[in-house]
């Protein structure tokens, strides 16, 4: 993702605001999300997410988790996984017979207050209650990888047991699952791993150990190795346009002579991670390609930037 901001001396300077920003053009073909005042909130289409960390500006995704991805449609008492599976049908509970408990439980008190409040209004979350039980339990989300290139699993996890171990992962049972153990807390929080799957029939899992009660909510499964923002899903994969950032006048946008001699400086930081094809930060031309400078990243995403230039002159 990129972010751009003015810096003088080190300290941020916002130029943006909600009305957009003027003499640059943004294009995205589909709604996106990005966190506004610490709460994760909806931009339409061809609208710039503007946050708080400044202008968020990513490329395609697609969250394959197609069901399990908003707020539970309703509420269950923790029950029996045929139970659950019947309420719940694009869900896979597993339990072994080990008499773990699965539901969707109201934990509005644990979400007001966070990043993912808006998008849970009825506090409705999934829960493993495992505290009871003798071995892993677990939930599989519907929404398979597709293939075997890399996929990033997030979810927001939390916990009100003070020892287990949680564990989010791909297939049914992932040996190399991120292990939430001393991190899960009371706090919602976004964990997300990483894995390459066996084959292409893999699922996003939530697997909770023996003794264990944890909460979880809003799974997304993406082909790239790191989790982007947030994209809801209902019924269907949903995939999120690529953002396009194009400056149309710098004097509107406030690069004028005067602003850079006074030591303003634009700021991109960009994550390119599991990125191919030489993948561009920013170009600079005059609306085609025959006149431009542009700054590249290497071929994998790599930690090598280059800058190329090509023109008539």
């Amino acid at each position: 993702a990129e972010q751009f901001n003015f810096v003088k001396g080190g300290a941020v300077v916002s130029r943006f605001n909600s009305a957009g920003i003027p003499g640059v053009s943004i294009s995205r073909a589909s709604s996106g999300t990005a966190i506004v005042d610490g709460v994760i909130t909806e931009f339409g289409n061809d609208t710039a997410r503007i946050g708080d960390d400044g202008l968020l500006v990513e490329g395609a995704a697609t969250n394959k988790a197609y069901a399990g991805s908003v707020e539970p449609s309703q509420l269950l008492t923790p029950t029996s996984e045929a139970a659950f599976e019947t309420a719940f049908p694009d869900l896979d509970a597993f339990d072994a017979g080990s008499g773990a408990l699965f539901g969707v439980v109201d934990r509005s008190a644990d979400v007001v207050g966070t990043e993912i409040a808006s998008l849970l209004p009825n506090g409705r979350v999934y829960v493993i209650d495992n505290t009871g039980g003798s071995s892993d339990s677990l939930i599989n989300f519907s929404g398979v990888t597709g293939n075997t290139n890399q996929h990033v699993c997030s979810a927001w996890f939390w916990s009100d047991t003070a020892t287990g171990t949680t564990e989010i992962g791909l297939g049914l049972n992932p040996s190399s699952a991120k292990d939430l153990t001393s991190n899960v807390s009371a706090v919602p929080q976004r964990f997300a791993y990483t894995e390459t799957p066996a084959d292409a029939n893999r699922k996003l899992q939530v697997n909770v150990a023996a003794g264990h009660r944890a909460y979880f909510v809003l799974p997304q499964l993406e082909e790239a190795s790191t989790a982007s923002s947030y994209i809801p899903t209902e019924g269907s994969s949903v995939t999120r346009a690529a953002d396009s950032v194009t400056l149309t006048d710098l004097d509107a946008l406030g690069l004028t002579s005067a602003v850079l001699a006074a030591g303003y400086t634009v700021v991109v930081e960009a994550d390119h991670s599991g990125r191919t094809n030489f993948p561009a930060v920013w170009s600079l031309n005059d609306g085609t390609s025959s006149e431009e400078l542009y700054l590249t990243s290497s071929l994998n995403g790599g930690d090598t930037a280059y800058v190329y230039g090509r023109g008539s002159g």
